[in-house]
């Protein structure tokens, strides 16, 4: 198998990961084990911190899983011509007031990484 080359990604190219991916993975754990749900999202910079916001129903596992550990990871990514653009955002979900059903699940980074990973050729 050949080796796996990437290199770091600065904030701006994170940013421009975050700006063109089409959804992002959410990664859950809790007391019943870990969960990754696929997630349509909308990102808000706050004074150079990433937010990512996610509507989910008001009731389910993913929230069940939120009330019990706050703390999530989320994937984005991002395919080149040659590579894949990888983002990872840690952080704690804060849950909003329940509307109509569903529910506002807000992401603010605690760490945020990017890594370009070259495609074996």
């Amino acid at each position: 198998m050949a080796d796996l080359c990437y290199m770091e990604l600065n904030l701006m190219q994170i940013f421009d990961v975050l700006r063109s991916a089409d959804f992002v993975r959410l990664a859950l754990c809790g007391g019943d084990g870990a969960y990754v749900a696929p997630m349509a999202f909308q990102l808000e910079v706050r004074g150079g911190t990433a937010v990512v916001h996610m509507a989910s129903p008001a009731r389910g596992r993913k929230i069940d899983m939120l009330r019990r550990c706050a703390q999530v990871c989320i994937e984005a990514e991002l395919p080149g011509c040659g590579w894949l653009d990888t983002v990872l955002l840690e952080g704690r979900a804060v849950i909003g007031a329940e509307e109509a059903g569903g529910v506002r699940v807000s992401v603010p980074a605690e760490h945020l990484t990017g890594r370009r990973y070259f495609l074996p050729g």
